[in-house]
């Protein structure tokens, strides 16, 4: 079964909001093996699932912790931690985190601020069974338990039952690694040195190989779903009594990631391919039996796999024999009769997994018949991914998530748009004034605040994480104006799990005009920074969009303290190269400042042009009919203040933006989201702007929206504001 670049991508992509990745979240997914945190307040652990970074530990108690890597305060990785007096401390200022993420001493911080403000990092229930550190990072009950029960695995139901565990780190997405531990047929010629042909009656294991009772390099194959995902048998020949017996290897799917592979005599054996995220996979591999005269101890496990630790592998459970040095392949062995030349059962596996690409291209597979239980694996598994896309529009995805340093580059979906319901008739508190009905595409009363000496006019609504929003556009525009309206369509439906914001720029909307003439973007990104702090707020989600795309970057890449992440909207100001607003929107037939040239230049930005409802239309009109911004429209024009500072500074400043991101310094999630049909920022430049995050943030995502223009969040504000809201939830 061939796959498409669209069904590959639901089949392989794990990390973000991907359908897949929500898949594997509705079951308890194994952070790390119970050896690796056996001592109480001993050494943190490393971990990564899903493109999430975690943190492992056992506390003074003995009680497990799965965290977030990095530090609440300042992004300092937990893993240098001290571990002790029942928590995790960080070592840059001491804030110490206890099994369930809550902050319990802020020694860098006033007396009990700990206390006081309750704060607490990503946390995930962990569990301990079958030699493993198990953890629920899927949604949960209304008390906060996980949504499915933990049960102990197949190798250990019951205390008591000896098994042995090899771990080890495969440098490929975990769906060709999956395929391969139900593909029955490779085992004959891959590892047929390791499972050699002989005289006996099933599979037998000795201390170097497991001996087969057949030479068929052909099996036929018998196919039964099941309930929790199928099995298989693979029919050879035997040597002995060919005529009258068959040679019968079973396996089993347990979806999504865990396989039961044929036993042998001494042992039955396990596979969990579990994904890192969209690119890397760990490979678990379990041998045990219940009966204790059988079995093999866990020495003698990983020797017989090559996979211990400093002969084999890394302390990341990472392969010496790689890639980079061909897996140390031995030629001169292959001569002698070795049929691979390479050391260990896993690593010739990998060595066959990895070589296919960090995600393999299906739709140039030429499958056959002995590919039977891969093609269902396939078939099942995307039939999933699309149900879970398209019966739960709270985790619809088709975006492509950035992971490790290899520069992803997305793909266009042409989806339903729509699918995610506003919320309508959401109430707000009014500035106190009791309360009033809000709906979507319309905002709160306004308040005002002072910034810095300018009274700076916002709006806000909700409680939770705080998502604050930065519109585009300038000082002084003649033939437009900006204001809070623009994220009107965004308060109310986001309103009602988190604290959303918007506020009016500096010399926008209904707040002053800058102080001494400072008509710069410095000036917006100062005041953007100074609204943010006066308001008190914790590290918020900063959402810009065009100029306030440029304006939130800056103010992440200035104030690292005050933003969480980072979401960037069709930001021609902020993407390399140049805008094309001057062809777009050049000699508009009506004059400038009147309702239809307003109305001429937003359609023009727009791909459906009854986007632009009167409503919008109005709230541009007031704008622009206010003294101060008239006084701003004069001094940019007639004042020449646009073509001596603002142009010329921003300019400058864009150059030195770029430069450091480039660099790296953004340090912060970041998603950018872009309106596949804006002609005034076309989409390859949203595509050149997200390759310059990817490449140092593993956290960056794009996504496209199709049929949409300038302004998706107001041509699609259910799709956009679905997306915020993941984005958000991932990150909380």
């Amino acid at each position: 079964m061939k796959l498409t670049r669209e069904e590959n991508d639901l089949l392989c992509r794990v990390e973000g909001d991907a359908p897949m990745g929500g898949i594997m979240r509705s079951h308890w997914l194994p952070v790390c093996l119970s050896e690796e945190v056996a001592e109480k307040d001993g050494a943190p652990v490393r971990s990564r699932l899903l493109g999430e970074d975690l943190v492992a530990f056992r506390d003074t108690n003995g009680k497990l912790g799965v965290l977030s890597e990095f530090c609440l305060h300042r992004r300092a990785s937990l893993v240098f931690g001290r571990n002790e007096e029942c928590g995790l401390r960080c070592l840059y200022h001491g804030w110490k985190f206890d099994v369930d993420g809550n902050v319990i001493d802020m020694p860098s911080e006033a007396p009990g601020a700990a206390q006081r403000l309750g704060k607490k990092t990503t946390s995930y229930p962990a569990r301990e069974g079958g030699g493993f550190v198990w953890a629920w990072m899927g949604p949960k009950e209304s008390n906060g338990e996980p949504q499915r029960s933990f049960e102990p695995p197949a190798w250990a139901p019951v205390p008591g039952i000896k098994y042995a565990v090899v771990k080890m780190h495969a440098a490929c997405n975990w769906a060709q690694v999956l395929e391969g531990s139900i593909d029955s047929a490779h085992s004959s010629s891959l590892h047929s040195s390791n499972m050699p042909a002989g005289e006996v009656e099933g599979s037998t294991a000795t201390g170097t190989a497991w001996v087969r009772p057949s030479t068929d390099k052909a099996p036929k194959m018998q196919f039964d779903p099941t309930s929790y995902g199928f099995r298989y048998a693979a029919l050879r020949k035997p040597i002995k009594n060919a005529e009258t017996h068959q040679y019968v290897r079973t396996t089993l799917f347990l979806a999504p990631f865990t396989v039961l592979i044929p036993p042998n005599d001494q042992y039955k054996l396990s596979q969990m391919l579990v994904p890192i995220d969209d690119v890397n996979t760990m490979f678990y591999w379990v041998a045990w039996h219940p009966d204790p005269k059988k079995g093999i101890g866990q020495a003698e496990w990983r020797k017989f796999c090559a996979a211990e630790v400093g002969a084999d592998l890394d302390s990341s459970y990472r392969k010496k024999r790689n890639q980079e040095n061909d897996y140390l392949q031995d030629r001169d062995l292959m001569k002698r009769g070795d049929f691979t030349g390479i050391t260990g059962i896993p690593t010739q596996d990998m060595a066959m997994w990895e070589s296919m690409g960090s995600i393999t291209d299906r739709s140039q597979d030429n499958p056959g018949a002995s590919d039977l239980a891969v093609a269902q694996f396939r078939r099942m598994m995307v039939a999933a991914a699309k149900k879970f896309r398209d019966e739960i529009p709270r985790r619809r995805s088709g975006d492509r998530q950035r992971q490790g340093h290899a520069v992803c580059q997305p793909r266009f979906l042409r989806g339903r748009d729509g699918e995610d319901g506003g919320l309508a008739n959401a109430r707000c508190d009014a500035a106190g004034n009791g309360r009033r009905e809000m709906t979507q595409g319309s905002l709160p009363e306004g308040r005002w605040i002072d910034v810095d000496g300018i009274r700076t006019r916002y709006h806000e609504a909700g409680k939770g994480e705080p998502i604050v929003f930065i519109y585009g556009g300038n000082f002084g525009t003649g033939d437009s104006a900006s204001s809070a309206y623009t994220w009107s369509n965004q308060l109310a439906p986001l309103s009602e799990r988190f604290r959303a914001i918007v506020f009016d720029k500096v010399g926008q909307g209904e707040t002053d005009n800058p102080k001494n003439d400072d008509y710069t973007m410095a000036a917006v990104v100062r005041h953007a920074a100074a609204f943010i702090r006066a308001m008190k707020l914790p590290p918020v989600h900063l959402v810009g969009h065009s100029r306030g795309g440029y304006a939130a970057t800056r103010v992440a890449l200035d104030n690292h303290d005050l933003v969480k992440s980072l979401t960037v909207v069709n930001s021609g100001t902020l993407s390399p190269g140049v805008g094309t607003n001057e062809v777009v929107l050049a000699k508009p037939p009506y004059a400038a400042g009147t309702r239809e040239c307003v109305r001429w230049v937003y359609e023009n930005y727009s791909f459906n042009p009854k986007v632009v409802t009167e409503a919008w239309v109005d709230a541009v009109m007031h704008t622009l009919s206010l003294p101060k911004y008239q006084e701003s429209v004069r001094k940019m024009g007639a004042g020449k203040l646009g073509t001596k500072l603002f142009l010329p500074e921003l300019s400058r400043e864009k150059r030195e933006t770029l430069q450091w991101i480039g660099e790296g310094r953004l340090q912060r999630p970041v998603q950018v989201i872009w309106g596949f049909d804006d002609r005034t920022a076309v989409i390859d430049r949203g595509i050149e702007l997200y390759d310059m995050f990817a490449k140092h943030e593993r956290r960056a995502l794009f996504h496209v929206i199709n049929q949409s223009g300038h302004f998706p969040f107001r041509e699609h504000p259910e799709r956009f504001n679905a997306l915020l809201r993941r984005w958000v939830e991932s990150l909380a």
